[in-house]
């Protein structure tokens, strides 16, 4: 996208999420930590698994990956009125609770649904290690602190609310 973080290759359009990773451009164990926000849910599952397998496959053994997902659950259980006010804004629902979250389902080009403890179950199932669900901007790693990017087009209170984010370590 147009968020570009300092010190890491970006990749937007140029890498199709959809499939496997380019191995000469990605070869097995080649990254230190791969990061991917809001993206996730614009793949179908089979399809989010699978790149999850291929971040597996690249990062080097201690390598780092967090992966940030609109998470329906935290979403849900904060009823935040700034994300439901954003949300209502961009998506133009009725402004119910039911339609801001049928909003949020289907109302983003979003194929698939997501909460932290989903994605935090995949991860362990593919063999990443140390996994764990976090708020925005919080890591136990240096440098995946305040890594995210969403918060800069819906503000910090509403990307807070909304997101769901796990890191987890390759063996």
């Amino acid at each position: 996208g147009q968020c570009r973080i300092p010190e890491f290759e970006n990749y937007d359009l140029d890498v199709d999420m959809n499939k496997p990773l380019p191995r000469d451009r990605f070869p097995d164990g080649s990254a230190d930590v791969v990061f991917s926000e809001m993206a996730c849910e614009h793949l179908y599952p089979r399809d989010a698994w699978l790149f999850i397998e291929e971040c597996h496959r690249i990062l080097k053994p201690g390598g780092l990956l967090r992966i940030v997902v609109p998470d329906i659950v935290r979403g849900w259980r904060l009823k935040d009125p700034d994300w439901l006010s954003v949300n209502q804004g961009v998506t133009r629902n009725d402004g119910t609770i039911k339609d801001q979250y049928k909003s949020v389902l289907f109302g983003h080009n979003h194929l698939s649904l997501w909460s932290a403890e989903v994605l935090k179950t995949v991860f362990e199932v593919i063999g990443f290690q140390q996994v764990s669900i976090k708020d925005a901007g919080q890591s136990d790693h240096a440098e995946l602190v305040d890594i995210e990017q969403h918060w800069r087009s819906v503000g910090r209170q509403v990307a807070w609310a909304e997101s769901g984010c796990v890191e987890g370590v390759r063996p």
